[in-house]
């Protein structure tokens, strides 16, 4: 398994998410954040800054396991085809 390649995808998924987390970040931005009464939802006041470390970490767990599957299929690809090359040997020369 190639680990650098696993990083470089997560990474890159990270900074992807991370730029669409910003971009809901700016779409939930209110410009009056008095007009928020009720204490419960106080809590979701700054939720607008979130949306970016959201998108970033869901970015970078999505890139890395996407990776990851794609390098074990690889490398079960490449198994198969050596059974079979092993597989058609032993029977070439009986």
């Amino acid at each position: 398994m190639n680990v650098r390649l696993i990083g470089f995808g997560s990474v890159v998924s990270a900074i992807i998410g991370g730029c669409l987390g910003f971009s809901m970040a700016d779409l939930a931005y209110t410009s009056n954040p008095s007009q928020i009464t009720n204490p419960i939802e106080e809590k979701y006041q700054r939720l607008d800054y979130n949306w970016v470390y959201i998108g970033a970490v869901s970015g970078f767990v999505i890139g890395m396991g996407q990776e990851m599957v794609r390098e074990l299929k690889k490398d079960a690809d490449d198994e198969e085809k050596k059974s079979e090359k092993s597989h058609l040997n032993n029977h070439k020369f009986s």
